[in-house]
């Protein structure tokens, strides 16, 4: 019995011990940090979403000046939304990004059809390509434009490190909802 115990116990061990599967995420991080706007996270909505102010950023005031929202990708378009509600006036930063994966890689994601209400997002179609739209600089690559669409002729095809950025305006103690389509870059 002690032998199978052990031999139970090594096993399940030794799952531990490979390598996680890489995540897969549709990601959209809000930050108020520029303006100090303080941004109160509202609900996820779509399958195995989440939203939280940054937990990793030890100061909690930084902390509650940005968010992210999260939610797990496949092979399939998928819709997600979230929703936020600023302290104030002002200006935030809505960027696109994919998964950071424990071992420190990085996976692809494409996004499309990137809607707002309560405030206006510009090209979120992707059909200028990248215009409006201010890409992560990073030397070796980037985010870049993909056919693979959910709707129309072009979807942003990004990574944590590589993706994209705009500014948008928000109002004082007025709701956003932040929508896009999205799933795994093949």
């Amino acid at each position: 019995m002690q032998k199978v115990i052990t031999t139970a116990l090594f096993i399940l061990l030794g799952l531990g011990i490979h390598a996680e599967e890489p995540m897969k995420q549709g990601r959209v991080n809000v930050s108020g940090e520029k303006e100090g706007i303080v941004l109160v996270k509202g609900e996820a909505f779509g399958e195995g979403g989440r939203i939280m102010n940054y937990e990793w950023e030890k100061d909690p005031a930084k902390a509650s000046r940005a968010l992210t929202a999260f939610f797990p990708a496949n092979q399939d378009w998928k819709k997600a939304s979230f929703t936020f509600t600023p302290s104030k006036d002002g200006q935030v930063t809505l960027s696109i990004i994919g998964a950071y994966n424990k071992d420190g890689t990085q996976t692809w994601t494409l996004i499309d059809e990137v809607t707002a209400e309560g405030t206006e997002i510009k090209n979120g179609g992707f059909e200028s390509e990248i215009k409006s739209w201010t890409p992560f600089k990073k030397a070796d690559l980037s985010a870049s434009i993909s056919k693979d669409a959910k709707a129309g002729s072009n979807a942003v095809k990004l990574a944590h490190d590589y993706g994209i950025s705009q500014e948008i305006a928000v109002k004082g103690n007025q709701e956003v909802r932040i929508s896009f389509w999205f799933k795994a870059a093949e």
